[in-house]
C-alpha cells in the first residue's frame, strides 16, 4: 500500500510525503517486485525540487552500513543480519539517492526496536524514515518510542526534521473562542440565560423609540443581536485560555490515564499469558475512550440551544 501527500511550500521547496505498507519479509517474490515498482513510479512522478520522505512498514531489516552504501545507511541500525526486504530497501534508497535516517543517529537499543512479537522474543527495526540525501543535515533525530500510548505491535517512529518555512505573521485583532464549555454547568447556563434576556429587554425598549426605515431596521437590528450575544458571552463565560481540546471531559482524561498505564504494563511484562490479558483489557479500553470522546464532542456547548 502507498500512499502520496504534498504539503504547503517552504521558501524554496515544498515537501512530498509518501507513506507505505510494504509485503513481509515471506512474502512472494512477484508480490515484492509489484511493491517496488510502484514506489519507484511513485517517486519518479515527484517533482525534482521537492523534499521526498518515505515513511512507513518497510518489513526491512537494515542493520548497518556496508562497503559501498555511504550516505545511504549509517553506522547505527539494530544489530543482526540484514533481510531479503532490507536489501532490497536499501538498493532502493540508494538508486534515488536517499538516506534512511533510522541508521543515523546513536540511541539504545530500546529506542531502535519498531516491533514487538506478540510473545515478547523477538524485536526488530522494521520501521523507517527515509528522505532525500541533500537534505541529510536538516534531520535532527529519528528514534522510536516504546512508551506511546497506541493500539498496535508496532513503536511509534518520529523523525525531528528542521526546515527554511515561510513565517506567518500573527494578526493583531485573532479570533478568540469563547470559553462555552461553561455552559455545561448549569448554574452558569442559568445566569447566561437571565443575562441574556436582561440585554434583550433592554434593546426591546431602545427599538420602540428608534423607528427608521426597514432596510436600515434589519441591519441594525442584526449588529445589536450579534453585539448582545458577544457581550453577554464575555460577561458570563469569558474566553478559552488555551487551545488544549477544552471539550475533553475530566472522566475521559481519567479513562485515557488507565489505558496509557495498561498500555505501559503490557510493554514490560515477559509473560505471554498477562500480556494476552492486558492487550484484551487495552482494546476494552480503547473503546470506552473513543465512545466517551465521541460523547464529549456531541455534549460540548453552544450558543444555539439558549435562544428560547
Amino acid at each position: 500500500m502507498i500512499e502520496l501527500s504534498r504539503h504547503g511550500s517552504t521558501r524554496v521547496i515544498r515537501t512530498s510525503i509518501v507513506q507505505v505498507y510494504a509485503p513481509t519479509n515471506n512474502a512472494e517474490e512477484k508480490a515484492k517486485d509489484v511493491f517496488y515498482e510502484q514506489v519507484q513510479k511513485v517517486l519518479d512522478k515527484i517533482p525534482k525540487h521537492d523534499i521526498v520522505i518515505l515513511m512507513g512498514d518497510w518489513n526491512a531489516k537494515v542493520r548497518d552500513q556496508q562497503d559501498g552504501e555511504e550516505g545511504v545507511v549509517g553506522h547505527h541500525g539494530l544489530y543482526g543480519e540484514r533481510s531479503e526486504n532490507g536489501q532490497r530497501f536499501v538498493e532502493l534508497c540508494a538508486s534515488n539517492n536517499m538516506v534512511i535516517t533510522t541508521t543515523l543517529f546513536p540511541h539504545k537499543d530500546i529506542h531502535k526496536h519498531t516491533w514487538v512479537s506478540p510473545d515478547v522474543r523477538t524485536k526488530n527495526q522494521i520501521d523507517h524514515v527515509v528522505v532525500c540525501g541533500k537534505f541529510r543535515r536538516s534531520v535532527l533525530d529519528t528514534r522510536a518510542f516504546c512508551g506511546a500510548d497506541v493500539n498496535s505491535d508496532h513503536h511509534l517512529v518520529i523523525a525531528k526534521i528542521k526546515l527554511r518555512l515561510y513565517r506567518v505573521e500573527k494578526t493583531k485583532n485573532g479570533l478568540r473562542r469563547y470559553n462555552t464549555a461553561e455552559l455545561k454547568v448549569p448554574e452558569v447556563a442559568q445566569s447566561f440565560k437571565i443575562e441574556l434576556r436582561n440585554r434583550f429587554s433592554c434593546l426591546a425598549d431602545d427599538e420602540a423609540n428608534d423607528r427608521d426605515d426597514h432596510a436600515q431596521d434589519v441591519e441594525n437590528n442584526w449588529k445589536k443581536t450579534k453585539q448582545t450575544y458577544q457581550k453577554t458571552a464575555e460577561k458570563v463565560l469569558g474566553f478559552q485560555s488555551r487551545s488544549n481540546k477544552s471539550w475533553i471531559s475530566a472522566e475521559s482524561w481519567k479513562k485515557i490515564d488507565d489505558r496509557r498505564e495498561l498500555k505501559r504494563k503490557m510493554d514490560s511484562t515477559r509473560s505471554e499469558r498477562i500480556r494476552e490479558q492486558l492487550r484484551n483489557a487495552y482494546s476494552t479500553k480503547n473503546k470506552e475512550v473513543k465512545k466517551q470522546l465521541k460523547k464529549d464532542k456531541n455534549d460540548c456547548g453552544c450558543l444555539t440551544p439558549l435562544l428560547a
